[in-house]
């Protein structure tokens, strides 16, 4: 379906960094000088008060979650704390990406105290000296691993994720596995991967670097066994293609992004200016000067699959997938409309079984889970988010779930369990963590 606003939104507070990794997504940190090396951006002149202005047009927007990102964020301390002040008034969720390497006890203090949620840093290798060079900096791993530590121990409220960008030199098994074990000792409680996807200024450097498809899979059965010996999360954060994985059942979890790019999510630069992802700089419009909903429409071509291929046309999970991330296959083939690298074929299935059944569920009582948020759509529809996941619901069936929190729960009858639009309700509900068992 179509929303009426993006859900969630990355804020890049700037595209200055204190370190150089040459797989750095920000087409600003290659070719400053017509080089193919990273250059180092300077600290852009921009007044503190912008971000809490873009802050309050998202909140306009009805934007549920935000990412404060860069560049580096601690880099702009006067910045992040500018928007996580504008986020915690107006209630919205937002966590951060970092590096961790400029992280200190009052830093983490102020973070948890401005309602921050989590943190997304980066680690690319369990080897010192790979991660350092891969970061373009001396005692990079250390100062993230302490970054962590820190994290850990000053504020445990924190979610800490991390992040792997995959590449030749870093995607065997043993190196995931390796790397993974480090994390989890961290007390990292994600790990998460993505593929190098060269910028477009940093193509040329990049390029040799991807990783092919059977590379990708072997990283993706490791990351696998991580999660199974390590305990800790595991996920894939670029859109990847569903027929990738399809093959493998247990794989089938890391395909679960599709690609969101002006779909459901959408990127503002430092400056304002809207795209609809970190790595398609194409402008869209400021969201300090444009009006939104004027901006949200020249993005349409996005959600009118007008850049997925035609060879994933007659694939019945299409709208979830969007081919696979169109960035990489712009990089990696040619264009936003490019058969994505890992294409396999279209998926013909059969609409599978709800795991969740509710003829087990007689007598079972359920309430409405205390962290839910939701968005009027129009049309009598209605976004929810719970625990990280969007569901559309009917009109009809969000004045039920507003039923359910007024009495405070809901007991499963039998002949609730027969009713055939309340078991679609449920199962939904459920299975999204809309509804939570008392």
């Amino acid at each position: 379906m179509e929303f009426k606003a993006p859900l969630y939104a990355q804020v890049e507070l700037t595209y200055s960094c204190n370190l150089a990794c040459p797989h750095c997504l920000n087409d600003a940190r290659y070719g400053c000088s017509g080089d193919t090396k990273t250059q180092i951006v300077p600290k852009e002149k921009l007044e503190v008060l912008l971000f809490k202005q873009v802050i309050e047009r998202l909140r306009e927007w009805g934007v549920f979650h935000i990412t404060l990102t860069g560049g580096e964020p601690l880099t702009v301390r006067d910045r992040l704390f500018e928007a996580l002040g504008a986020t915690q008034k107006f209630g919205i969720e937002t966590d951060m990406n970092s590096n961790l390497c400029l992280m200190n006890d009052d830093t983490a203090l102020r973070l948890r105290d401005g309602g921050l949620t989590g943190v997304l840093t980066s680690v690319s290798s369990y080897d010192a000296n790979l991660h350092n060079q891969k970061m373009g900096r001396k005692s990079a791993l250390s100062q993230t691993l302490r970054g962590i530590e820190t994290l850990r121990r000053v504020t445990p409220e924190l979610y800490v994720s991390s992040n792997m960008v995959l590449a030749k030199d870093n995607c065997s098994y043993e190196h995931v596995m390796k790397t993974g074990r480090l994390l989890a000792s961290a007390g990292v409680q994600t790990m998460t991967v993505t593929p190098l996807t060269p910028s477009r200024t940093g193509l040329e450097s990049q390029l040799p670097n991807v990783p092919t498809d059977w590379m990708m899979l072997e990283a993706l059965f490791a990351l696998s066994e991580v999660e199974r010996e390590c305990g800790i999360n595991t996920r894939v954060l670029q859109g990847m293609p569903h027929c990738f994985v399809h093959p493998f059942p247990h794989l089938r979890k890391y395909s679960e992004a599709g690609c969101d790019a002006g779909r459901t999510y959408i990127t503002v630069s430092p400056n304002g200016e809207i795209k609809a992802c970190s790595q398609i700089p194409d402008g869209h419009g400021n969201i300090l000067i444009n009006d939104l909903d004027t901006i949200w429409k020249s993005m349409k071509s996005y959600r009118d699959n007008k850049f997925v291929p035609s060879e994933c046309e007659p694939c019945d999970l299409r709208d979830t997938c969007g081919g696979g991330c169109r960035a990489e296959a712009e990089r990696r083939v040619g264009s936003l409309g490019s058969l994505h690298p890992f294409f396999r074929r279209p998926l013909k299935l059969l609409e599978e079984e709800q795991t969740v059944k509710l003829n087990g569920e007689v007598g079972q009582t359920y309430r409405v889970a205390s962290d839910i948020i939701c968005r009027e759509e129009g049309d009598n529809r209605f976004v929810i988010r719970s625990g990280g996941t969007y569901t559309v619901m009917s009109r009809d069936n969000f004045r039920l779930l507003q039923a359910v929190r007024f009495r405070g729960s809901l007991i499963i009858t039998p002949e609730l369990a027969e009713d055939e639009a309340f078991v679609s309700f449920a199962k939904t509900s459920i299975k999204n963590r809309i509804l939570e068992a008392v």
